[in-house]
């Protein structure tokens, strides 16, 4: 994986090399444009696969955002970059990628996706205020308790648990298919 981020920072700088020869010429305007299109746009291409992995992996998309940030607001290479992501609206690499796997989580649980991720996750309601998330894949099936789904013999999950517990299963998914298109066998399609 580190290989692939390593690549995409390559084609990542190599635009914003030739955007900061623009910089003269074009307004602040076409310049954030420019820069969503051409490297933002990038970053986010499929970086649900990239959740939980390291610091040291991450980083490197970090630094492209920072400097990206650094050509659109026209700062030095020493100045502080948080306020200019605030002033930009633009989340850290990682929450950029927390916040994708969330509005894909939220899209499932109202089922306002493509069909292949609705099948994959089916929906059972308890009361009229709790949804448990059971996935329907074997590898992945929990204990069951009631109807419930828990990782903690004797305990019941909050609702708020159960959603964590979604998200890992969600990822888990994604991990699985990954490693299934490498092996080269069928599986379903998960494009993100």
């Amino acid at each position: 994986m580190k290989v692939d981020v390593n690549r995409l920072v390559s084609i990542c700088y190599y635009h914003l090399r030739r955007l900061c020869e623009l910089r003269s010429v074009v307004s602040h305007d076409v310049m954030m444009h420019l820069v969503t299109a051409l490297v933002l746009a990038r970053i986010d291409s499929c970086n649900s696969v990239l959740v939980n992995l390291s610091a040291s992996t991450i980083s490197p998309l970090q630094l492209v955002q920072n400097t990206a940030a650094r050509l659109v607001l026209g700062l030095k290479r020493r100045a502080h970059i948080t306020p200019a992501l605030k002033k930009l609206h633009w989340l850290p690499v990682r929450q950029r990628i927390t916040f994708k796997i969330a509005t894909l989580v939220h899209r499932v649980q109202h089922q306002n996706c493509p069909p292949y991720l609705c099948d994959l996750v089916h929906l059972q309601t308890l009361t009229a205020t709790e949804v448990v998330f059971v996935p329907l894949l074997a590898g992945l099936q929990a204990e069951q308790t009631d109807g419930r789904r828990t990782d903690r013999p004797h305990e019941t999950q909050t609702v708020y648990d159960r959603k964590c517990t979604f998200l890992v299963i969600l990822i888990n998914m994604m991990k699985m298919t990954r490693t299934n298109k490498l092996s080269r066998t069928p599986t379903v399609p998960m494009m993100m």
